[in-house]
């Protein structure tokens, strides 16, 4: 008859010692992974990839909305495979204007724009207000608004390199300061994006969507996070068939338009941070979402 024992892992402290063999009591000196900062934050973790000494905690991407009592979210991890993910398709994806057929909101190409004069920490916000639309084709059930009722719509979005995108998106009634900064008879969404290349041809794509209003009701979290996973979906089958082309022809000319002027601006920002840095590159810090 043959005994079965349980393995148990060596155990190895934050800076990457080993501190527990199974089956013996004494550690060599060289037992020891490399370790990397860690810090939880925003409901998810973040680890710093550069050299520890340059860790900053406060350089982590802004997304509170995610831990703010007054806001509710939703979100998901989202495994992109078989795609070139540094080619910054991934970012310009929400930084587009699309139709989504599932969606009722419109985008309007005329009204986007990228606001370098406003740019933050190398963000490139984009754009654009509405004015004295329906309130019913704007946003999801449970805003509080009535179907006579017309409102003004606000879209922001915002985004850092490498990876980060936020969108502001939300509505107020009409004529009552949007405009000009009041939300005070508004609701809002916010979109936030985080994308970890995991390899040169896979990614994982990290999002949520926090909104403002009806926090108690979470049949409607859930109802606002379907439709954004459903809108995903179906830019990521554009994505996919964009690098089936380049696929085919790597030397292809790149053809821009109206609308690619927030992803232009984003990619042209990281093609020269890219050129910046030292021949060594594995030296510089870098920050990556798990």
């Amino acid at each position: 008859m043959r005994s079965s024992a349980r393995i148990t892992a060596s155990t190895y402290d934050p800076t990457g010692a080993c501190i527990a063999i199974p089956g013996q009591t004494a550690i060599p000196p060289s037992a020891r992974v490399r370790s990397f900062p860690v810090v939880e934050r925003y409901h998810w973790i973040w680890i710093w990839m550069g050299d520890p000494a340059l860790a900053d905690p406060d350089t982590i991407e802004d997304f509170h909305w995610m831990d703010d009592p007054d806001w509710r979210f939703a979100g998901e991890r989202i495994e992109l495979k078989g795609q070139l993910c540094p080619a910054g398709r991934e970012f310009a994806r929400p930084l587009a204007s699309f139709l989504h057929p599932s969606n009722n909101a419109r985008h309007r190409q005329d009204r986007a724009h990228a606001d370098e004069g406003r740019a933050s920490r190398s963000r490139r916000p984009r754009h654009a207000l509405d004015h004295g639309e329906p309130a019913a084709a704007l946003l999801p059930e449970g805003g509080g608004f009535t179907q006579d009722q017309s409102v003004d719509r606000w879209q922001i979005i915002e985004w850092t390199p490498a990876a980060f995108v936020r969108l502001d998106v939300g509505c107020a009634i009409a004529g009552t300061g949007a405009r000009e900064g009041d939300r005070s008879r508004g609701i809002t969404m916010r979109n936030l994006n985080a994308i970890t290349p995991e390899t040169e041809r896979t990614t994982h794509y990290f999002w949520a969507q926090a909104h403002n209003f009806g926090i108690e009701k979470k049949w409607l979290t859930d109802l606002i996070f379907q439709n954004v996973h459903t809108a995903f979906l179906e830019d990521l089958a554009i994505i996919g068939a964009q690098q089936e082309n380049i696929d085919t022809r790597p030397d292809a000319p790149r053809i821009d338009m109206n609308h690619d002027t927030g992803g232009i601006a984003a990619r042209r920002m990281l093609e020269a941070m890219i050129a910046a840095e030292p021949a060594d590159a594995t030296s510089l810090p870098r920050a990556m979402r798990g």
